[in-house]
């Protein structure tokens, strides 16, 4: 969450470029896991379905919500385009704790689920 928020405001392209990559690439580590988790909690015959239906929504969110809430919040809250740092930061504030809380209530979940998995 913190490189999202502080990556904006860095004053060079090469420190911004580099916080940046902590965030993709901490961000993109639970990707094949959480597919793969997706994957093993389905039915089999609808193992495909829930795969395809994860990557969509994955896309859908990241793909448009993101950009348009930073979009949004330039042209609506701050009303300035220059501040298109602050619009990015505050959209990384916002919704990366909704992410982890979600991702902890699955985890929650997953832990008080029976341990015989679909095979």
């Amino acid at each position: 969450m913190l490189p999202g928020i502080v990556a904006p405001f860095m004053p060079s392209m090469h420190t911004h470029a580099a916080v940046i990559f902590f965030m993709f690439f901490f961000g993109s580590a639970a990707t094949g896991p959480a597919g793969a988790y997706v994957q093993s909690i389905s039915p089999e015959p609808m193992r495909a379905q829930f795969g395809a239906a994860y990557q969509l929504s994955l896309v859908l969110v990241g793909a448009t919500l993101g950009p348009f809430m930073v979009g949004f919040m330039t042209d609506f809250l701050f009303a300035d385009e220059q501040k298109i740092g602050l619009s990015m930061s505050l959209t990384s504030l916002l919704t990366n704790p909704l992410a982890a809380w979600f991702l902890w209530k699955a985890f929650r979940q997953t832990r008080e689920r029976p341990s015989s998995v679909n095979s």
